[in-house]
């Protein structure tokens, strides 16, 4: 087996992981884990009808139970 090769393989696949997100690297600046600064749903619910309301979407979705804005099924 070719080493170069093989590391040449190796590091194409860790860098289209690291660039997908499936990969990170803990307290790396560019390629650290994204959901650990994503905000909880609770804090975004506060948030939700002040961001609909500045895209121009409805809350709800007439005559649904599914939030147009949110995306999720209440």
């Amino acid at each position: 087996m070719d080493r170069r090769a093989l590391e040449v393989c190796v590091f194409i696949h860790l860098a289209v992981a690291l660039q997908a997100g499936d990969l990170f690297v803990v307290s790396a600046e560019t390629f650290d884990d994204y959901r650990t600064q994503l905000l909880p749903w609770t804090d975004c619910e506060g948030r939700l009808a002040h961001y609909c309301e500045a895209l121009g979407l409805l809350p709800r979705a007439a005559n649904s139970s599914y939030s147009s804005c949110g995306g999720s099924w209440r």
